[in-house]
């Protein structure tokens, strides 16, 4: 089966998520100097993770906001599904 191909927009994303990452490391490292790397690694990818939900709910948002009527119902079914299941 093949991989769904990843938009421009969601690869962008991606990118920015894992360069926010490394900074977030260089940052953690400085201020909780007596956490180990793993848990520098796992804290700072976490909140790269948060970031990442957050721009994908803003893109979903900005979706929904440019709704006209009734024809939007199905769209708006599939984004509530993709955050319900």
């Amino acid at each position: 089966m093949d991989k769904p191909e990843l938009s421009s927009a969601d690869r962008e994303r991606i990118q920015n998520s894992a360069q926010l990452k490394v900074k977030l490391e260089t940052v953690l490292q400085v201020v909780l100097q007596s956490a180990t790397g793993d848990e520098i690694d796992s804290l700072s990818h976490d909140l790269a993770d948060f970031w990442d939900l957050g721009q994908q709910h803003n893109e979903r948002i900005a979706r929904i906001l440019s709704f006209k009527g009734l024809e939007n119902r199905y769209e708006l079914d599939e984004i509530l599904s993709e955050l319900l299941y």
